[in-house]
């Protein structure tokens, strides 16, 4: 018997989202790149393009708790930043870069310090050159982009130099129960991404109530992924 795994794909019309925000800036083990925490809500597919016509209206309380609040980490270089005056950076003769100050940026938590900054505002203050054929590297704005996201079976990982797992993603769960979602035993995995295909669908897995079939023995499988999307 053919095994059947039930997914819907739903189309996220621009006006069921709010727009993706630059919510902080945190560093990485690279000096010369960070990461953007990128934000945006979106109506779950529950609640929305169904009920009658001004359902949102007479029913607001449903549609706000039937929110989805999406958080991706998105890497950008420090010529993403200084392009678009999100931080100042120092070069030396040779034009490599020597510091970055990210600014508005508060350097313990990494969050904006007033308050959220929409990707979409971000206009290009330095037009910085592709050394090899002189052409700029930024866009003046960035193109139409949304938050879409994925779910699948596949667990992602991050490995170390060594080949050793540092970090594994941690399965769909019930915010109430903690109990793992699984469609016919398999977990649900749940990915974020920026997208700038505004026809880009998010694929959802519906959870049938079974259990782990199997139980996944890396000893970091425990360990929350915390907002990394």
């Amino acid at each position: 018997m053919t095994e059947t795994t039930q997914t819907t794909a739903v189309t996220q019309e621009v006006t069921n989202a709010t727009p993706v925000k630059i919510h902080g800036i945190v560093p990485t083990v690279n000096p010369n790149v960070f990461q953007l925490i990128l934000r945006s809500e979106n109506e779950k597919p529950s609640a929305a393009g169904s009920g009658p016509e001004g359902f949102s209206m007479f029913m607001s309380t449903y549609s706000q708790n039937n929110v989805e609040k999406r958080v991706k980490y998105h890497a950008v270089d420090a010529n993403f930043l200084e392009g678009y005056n999100l931080a100042d950076v120092t070069r030396g003769a040779d034009g490599k870069i020597q510091s970055v100050d990210l600014n508005n940026v508060d350097p313990v938590s990494g969050e904006m310090i007033s308050g959220a900054v929409e990707l979409s505002s971000l206009k290009r203050v330095k037009d910085i050159k592709n050394p090899l054929n002189g052409n700029s590297i930024l866009p003046e704005t960035l193109p139409e982009h949304k938050l879409v996201l994925t779910e699948t079976f596949v667990q992602k990982f991050n490995k170390d130099k060594n080949d050793m797992i540092t970090w594994s993603q941690k399965p769909k769960q019930n915010p109430s129960t903690k109990e793992t979602l699984c469609n016919q035993g398999k977990p649900i995995y749940r990915n974020v991404d920026l997208t700038f295909d505004m026809e880009k669908q998010d694929v959802y897995i519906k959870h049938d109530g079974t259990e782990p079939a199997s139980v996944n023995a890396d000893p970091f499988s425990t360990t929350s992924d915390g907002l990394m999307g």
